[in-house]
C-alpha cells in the first residue's frame, strides 16, 4: 500500500515547513526521563527517528521519552510524514480493539496501547488544530493495540523491561500502514568511562644529561558523553611532574574519540636519585577513575640512551555499508553485497581516491580482497568479521578490524 499521488504531493509541501514551526509549541529537550532510541519502520513511508541523537543532527532537537509512569510523550521525525507526536493528545479515533488514551505502557507493563499522530495531516501542523481536508482524508492517527481492518488478528507494540526492548507492531490506517517497533530501545544514557595510558612503557633519564624525560599519555572515551578529565601523577620521592594539556576532554577523532593535543608528562629527577627502576603512575579525574603506570629507568652514563621504541600503529576504522555511499549495517541479507569501507586512521578521515594499499582478509574472504570499499556476497548466515591492513606504498598505516552479522530475514535499510 502506497500514498495516492496527491498525498504525496501534499506532504512535500507541508514537511518542510512543519520541521521548525511545530517546534514552537512543543519543546521536548527539557524532557528527563528515559529516552527511546533507534527508528520505527513503515513500509509506506520509510524510516521514523525517535532520537535526533541516532542522526547526530539535533537542531531542532527532538525525542521520545518513556516517562516513568509508563507513558510515551515528545517527537519522532520521519522525513516523509513530518513530526510525529506522542503524549499530550485528545480526540481520539474509535478502532477495532483500540484504548482511546495517549500511547502508555499496558497494565502488565508488556506492551503499549492508546494512539500517537503524524501532526502533518493537521492544518496547523501541531497535532492540536483540525485535520486538514487537503490531505486527502489522512488523519495521522496510528494506534498501538488494536485488531487489523478485518478484526481477523490483533497486533500490539511490545515491550521488554528488562532489556528495554521494543518490538511489534502499530498499524496507521491505509496510507501509513504497519509500524514497526523492532529497532527501537528505551537504555539509561550511557554512564561517562574513559582510559588513560602511557605511551611508552618506560622512559630513560640519564643523571649526566638533562636529568628529565617525557612520555605522552592517550587519554579515550569509552562510552558516555565526552567531559573534561585532569590528571595528576605519583611517583618516588625525588621526582617532580609538568605537564603539558594536564586537562584534556577525549572528543577528538572516533573509535575511540581521544585528547587532541595528547597530554604530556615530563618527570624530573634530582641529582641524587640512585640508579635504577621507578614506577610513575597517572591517574585521571573525574570517577570512574581510569589510571595507568610506567616505569622511569635512571642511568648514569656519559652515552645518550637509546631512543624509546616507536608508537603502535595507527588504528584503522571500518565498517560494513549496504553501497558504496549507503548506510553503514550491523545486519546484511544473505546473497546481498556487504561494502566493507575503510572510514578513518587514528581518527583521521580516508577518502576513497587516498593514494593507499588495501589487504582485506576474514571470514569466508578466499586469499586477500583489496580496495576500498572491498565487495563481499556472502552465501552463508552467521556473524562475518573482515580484517583489513592500509599501507602508503610499502608503509604500514595501521590495521583493524569490523563485523556485520548475515540473516536470511530481510533486512529494511535506511536510504
Amino acid at each position: 500500500m502506497r500514498f495516492s499521488r496527491a498525498a504525496r504531493v501534499w506532504l512535500a509541501f507541508l514537511v518542510t515547513a512543519a520541521a521548525f514551526v511545530f517546534l514552537s509549541v512543543q519543546d521536548t529537550s527539557a524532557q528527563s526521563d528515559v529516552e527511546l532510541s533507534g527508528w520505527l519502520w513503515s513500509g509506506n513511508s520509510g524510516w521514523i527517528s525517535v532520537n535526533c541523537a541516532d542522526r547526530n543532527i539535533c537542531d531542532p532537537n527532538y525525542k521520545v521519552i518513556l516517562k516513568s509512569g509508563g507513558e510515551l510523550d515528545g517527537l519522532a521525525w520521519s522525513g516523509s510524514l513530518g513530526w510525529i507526536k506522542f503524549g499530550g493528545l485528545s480526540g481520539f479515533p474509535l478502532g477495532a480493539g483500540t484504548v482511546s488514551a495517549n500511547a502508555r505502557q499496558t497494565s502488565a507493563g508488556n506492551g503499549f496501547e492508546g494512539w500517537a499522530r503524524a501532526c502533518g495531516a493537521t492544518i496547523q501542523r501541531d497535532c492540536v488544530s483540525a485535520t486538514d481536508a487537503a490531505a486527502g482524508g489522512w488523519d495521522g492517527w496510528f494506534s498501538l493495540k488494536g485488531s487489523d481492518i478485518n478484526n481477523n488478528t490483533t497486533y500490539q507494540v511490545t515491550y521488554d523491561s528488562v532489556t528495554g526492548q521494543f518490538g511489534g507492531y502499530a498499524w496507521g490506517g491505509l496510507n501509513m500502514g504497519w509500524l514497526s517497533f523492532d529497532a527501537v530501545a528505551a537504555r539509561p544514557a550511557e554512564r561517562f568511562a574513559y582510559t588513560v595510558q602511557a605511551v611508552n612503557p618506560e622512559i630513560t633519564i640519564n643523571k649526566n644529561a638533562t636529568l628529565s624525560g617525557s612520555n605522552t599519555i592517550t587519554v579515550a572515551l569509552l562510552s558516555g558523553t565526552a567531559q573534561s578529565v585532569r590528571l595528576t601523577a605519583s611517583g618516588e620521592s625525588g621526582f617532580s611532574y609538568t605537564w603539558a594539556n594536564q586537562s584534556c576532554t577525549p572528543n577528538s577523532g572516533s573509535n575511540p574519540a581521544v585528547c587532541s593535543p595528547s597530554p604530556v608528562l615530563t618527570v624530573t629527577i634530582q641529582s641524587g636519585v640512585p640508579v635504577g627502576s621507578y614506577a610513575v603512575s597517572v591517574s585521571g579525574d573525574p570517577p570512574p577513575v581510569s589510571s595507568t603506570a610506567f616505569s622511569v629507568k635512571v642511568i648514569d652514563s656519559t652515552s645518550p640512551p637509546p631512543p624509546p621504541p616507536p608508537p603502535p600503529p595507527d588504528s584503522v576504522f571500518c565498517q560494513p555499508h549496504a553501497s558504496p555511499t549507503g548506510p553503514a549495517l550491523s545486519a546484511q541479507r544473505v546473497g546481498s553485497p556487504v561494502y566493507w569501507r575503510v572510514l578513518s586512521i587514528d581518527g583521521n578521515p580516508v577518502s576513497e581516491s587516498a593514494p593507499y594499499a588495501y589487504r582485506w582478509t576474514g571470514t569466508d574472504i578466499a586469499g586477500t580482497g583489496s580496495g576500498n570499499p572491498f565487495v563481499k556476497v556472502y552465501s552463508t548466515i552467521g556473524l562475518k568479521s573482515a580484517n583489513v591492513e592500509v599501507f602508503s606504498g610499502s608503509t604500514p598505516l595501521g590495521s583493524g578490524s569490523c563485523a556485520v552479522r548475515i540473516s536470511n530475514r530481510p533486512i529494511f535499510i535506511e536510504q
